[in-house]
């Protein structure tokens, strides 16, 4: 009774404090200057794909015009592929087995519906679209037998604009269309709503590519990544840092900028003033009439390597541009690092600035890099294309 007595002391004191015990976690608090700014909206699973079109089309932008958005995907892309993710036959016997892997390598180089790549060459762009737009079709295509092929299997390659998350409908025979995808009464995929040509490509593309087409489920495979249960589409990997890396690139721009515009200005010339008048024609540093810019103001051109001695009364400067600074090497760095762990990567990885690491820890680093390769390998290109294709073919 003493006890239990006590218990109820201290919290009768609390309550006339104000301070009661509390009853939920500090993460759900309301209240308080670090937590009553927190929007943090209740949304499902497919709500982000509604800005799919931006999110693509600044990632893609970034892989092909900032140095670390390209660097990010070829480390990713280089290892999770490789020369290819090879199958192996399973045949009982010897001689299947030999016939079955042949008959396979003769494949590899004919997969291709456009001609261009082997199937370990789809692999890679597979890969590089996953990682860039968040996921890519890929169309089974039966060929006639008179082809002329050793199997009549074709791929086709399909970008994620091809199949407008914008499509949001219910058909004709009672079927729901979310996001391009169509499902049928079961909930389960039945077709891919995708035009005939690239968007982004209408006026070099056939006459009616912007035309429409329904493509049955059991000829696409869908390569992408879902973060969440009931994700319909994928989103591109560094969707995360998308806004950091652009800022990011614009400091270190703005910062390249600086100084090479600090380096346009050499130096300057002051005459005495007696000489100050605009009727001086003779440039001090050649004897002869100089050259004025727009503005009317006198110019005088410096080679390398020239030790100039000028009239009596004139002075001569030299401009000094501003260094980068202290910290930009740090703020960068940080940055970077920021981002290269937002994709499953280290800094150094990266980089390869391998500056302060030892063996040991560089071994610690592969390793957690490569565990999340054979993820990717594993769950995403082996289990959703290559199990596929391998099963068709």
């Amino acid at each position: 009774m003493g006890m239990i007595q006590g218990i109820r002391n201290v919290y009768r004191l609390a309550k006339q404090l104000g301070q009661m015990p509390r009853a939920s976690f500090d993460g759900a608090s309301t209240t308080g200057r670090s937590m009553k700014n927190w929007s943090a909206p209740q949304t499902g699973p497919n709500v982000g794909i509604l800005n799919h079109s931006t999110l693509v089309n600044r990632s893609r932008d970034l892989v092909r015009n900032e140095p670390w958005g390209r660097a990010m995907q070829e480390r990713k892309v280089t290892n999770i592929v490789g020369t290819g993710i090879k199958p192996r036959s399973m045949a009982p016997d010897r001689e299947s087995r030999e016939a079955i892997q042949n008959l396979w390598n003769r494949y590899v180089a004919e997969s291709d519906y456009d001609g261009v790549l082997s199937f370990y060459g789809q692999q890679e762009l597979v890969a590089r679209e996953w990682d860039e737009a968040g996921e890519c079709f890929v169309r089974k295509r039966i060929m006639r037998l008179t082809d002329d092929v050793v199997v009549p299997l074709k791929l086709q390659l399909i970008e994620a604009e091809q199949v407008p998350v914008t499509n949001n409908i219910l058909t004709s025979n009672g079927n729901v269309v979310r996001a391009g995808l169509e499902f049928g009464p079961d909930n389960r995929r039945t077709a891919y709503h995708m035009y005939r040509g690239h968007p982004g490509e209408m006026t070099l593309s056939m006459v009616n590519a912007g035309e429409m087409i329904r493509v049955p489920a059991d000829e696409i495979i869908h390569v992408y990544q879902p973060l969440r249960a009931g994700q319909l589409r994928g989103l591109p990997t560094i969707t995360p840092v998308l806004q950091k890396l652009y800022q990011v690139t614009q400091f270190d721009d703005a910062t390249l900028m600086r100084q090479w515009v600090a380096t346009l200005f050499v130096g300057w010339i002051k005459s005495p003033s007696s000489n100050s008048n605009s009727n001086n024609k003779i440039n001090p540093l050649t004897g002869q009439a100089g050259e004025k810019d727009a503005d009317d103001f006198d110019l005088a051109d410096v080679e390398s390597g020239t030790v100039q001695q000028l009239p009596p009364g004139w002075e001569q400067g030299w401009n000094q541009p501003p260094e980068a600074g202290n910290s930009y090497e740090t703020f960068m760095r940080q940055q970077l690092m920021a981002s290269a762990a937002a994709v499953g990567m280290s800094y150094e990885i990266l980089t390869g600035d391998m500056r302060g690491i030892n063996d040991r820890l560089l071994r610690a680093l592969l390793q957690e890099f490569r565990r999340r390769i054979r993820m990717a390998q594993h769950h995403i290109i082996a289990h959703q294309l290559c199990r596929d294709v391998w099963k068709t073919w």
